[in-house]
């Protein structure tokens, strides 16, 4: 994304500015998803952690779960 900066904004300024903006972004991959219900588009962020015991649970309609497992293959 473009940003202007006020005149007289100083090239080390910029160089901070867009620094801590990439820290900030995800290294996650992602899915583009979009709801059919409300048609908002959103990214969708996968994140692997890893399990000692298997859990089991419901998943939603995306076929994701906030706390059940998935067996690694």
């Amino acid at each position: 994304m473009f940003t202007l900066f006020p005149k007289g904004t100083s090239y080390e300024q910029a160089l901070l500015h867009y620094q801590s903006r990439e820290e900030k972004m995800s290294k996650l991959p992602f899915i583009n998803m979009k709801s059919q219900s409300t048609d908002n588009k959103f990214r969708l962020f996968i994140e692997k952690l890893d399990s000692e015991n298997p859990v089991a649970g419901t998943f939603n309609s995306y076929g994701l779960s906030k706390t059940a497992t998935v067996p690694w293959f």
